[in-house]
């Protein structure tokens, strides 16, 4: 075996070990969320409290937050220079950026028109709450996880096409698996999977993944008719 395949056998190692770790703590934490919840509020008043819609903007921040600390545990990060190289956190020229942007308000609003109604739900009345921000703050987080961990080790070793079907996968799996059962949601986060791949494989660096995804998630955040 070479040196290059004993590199990327260890990175696609590191990458299931940091997929069922990420997996074992994401549970652990919400279970122990969910016991000191029922031992603080009572277990039926926090029972409603995590079916109503102010616990969602929380899971939604809190599970990727614990995605990206055990991917930076995972690939050694210990400075911010570490974190900004290993995460292709690099500058990226302004066109692509400019192109992300684009492409990330297209891509929401195809996916709304081909939804069946879409098209006469769309109204610009804007509406902003905390599930706004994080919809906002999210796609950073989102992207540090599967485009600046995941991809890169993924792409080491198989062909675009095959990454990015895993990426898509995990992205899944980690994030939006609630969303299995509802097609055009899940079209939707195979379009972004899929252009934020092609991104990053082509500027290599992270900022126009970001960028898309972020103004992907600009409408479902700002118009009510959309969320």
């Amino acid at each position: 075996m070479t040196a290059q395949e004993s590199s990327v056998s260890c990175n696609l190692r590191t990458v299931c070990i940091c997929l069922i770790a990420t997996l074992l703590t994401t549970a652990f934490i919400f279970a122990l969320v969910g016991v000191g919840g029922a031992l603080c509020m009572g277990r039926d008043a926090f029972q409603a409290f995590r079916h109503s819609l102010a616990a969602k903007p929380l899971y939604y921040i809190g599970s990727r937050l614990v995605a990206l600390a055990v991917c930076v545990y995972f690939a050694k990060v210990r400075t911010r220079q570490d974190f900004l190289s290993g995460f292709a956190l690099r500058p990226s020229a302004p066109r692509f950026l400019i192109l992300a942007a684009m492409l990330g308000i297209w891509l929401a609003f195809f996916v709304q028109v081909i939804t069946p109604g879409g098209v006469a739900r769309i109204r610009f009345q804007t509406y902003f709450s905390l599930g706004s921000i994080v919809l906002l703050i999210g796609p950073f987080l989102e992207e540090a996880v599967m485009r600046g961990f995941f991809y890169p080790a993924f792409r080491s070793a198989t062909p675009l096409v095959v990454s990015i079907l895993f990426v898509c996968a995990i992205d899944v799996l980690l994030f939006h698996f609630r969303k299995f059962w509802i097609p055009m949601a899940l079209f939707g986060v195979g379009l972004v999977n899929m252009a934020s791949c092609l991104l990053r494989e082509h500027t290599k660096s992270l900022w126009p993944s970001m960028t898309l995804h972020f103004a992907y998630n600009i409408p479902f955040a700002v118009l009510a008719s959309m969320r």
